[in-house]
């Protein structure tokens, strides 16, 4: 194989993974359970979660509707 080629694929790789990456740290069940991991993580954010649960769902799903709305077709 070519050096210089795999020099040129490299790039789109990364950028694959990137996207891939970003893909999934949007997604609500991502957002879900780091909520989670920082409440367990940090002890005095478990006292929280009961106001901070309500507020990142209601959050997650107008984020939802907003992805729902950006993508129907104008008629």
């Amino acid at each position: 194989m070519d050096p210089y080629n795999e020099e040129k694929t490299l790039p789109r790789k990364e950028e694959v993974l990137q996207n891939e990456l970003n893909r999934i740290r949007n997604s609500a069940s991502f957002k879900f359970g780091n909520h989670f991991v920082e409440a367990v993580e940090r002890p005095w954010k478990l006292f929280l979660l009961p106001f901070t649960l309500p507020i990142l769902i209601i959050n997650l799903i107008s984020q939802g509707k907003k992805k729902q709305q950006g993508s129907r077709p104008i008629t």
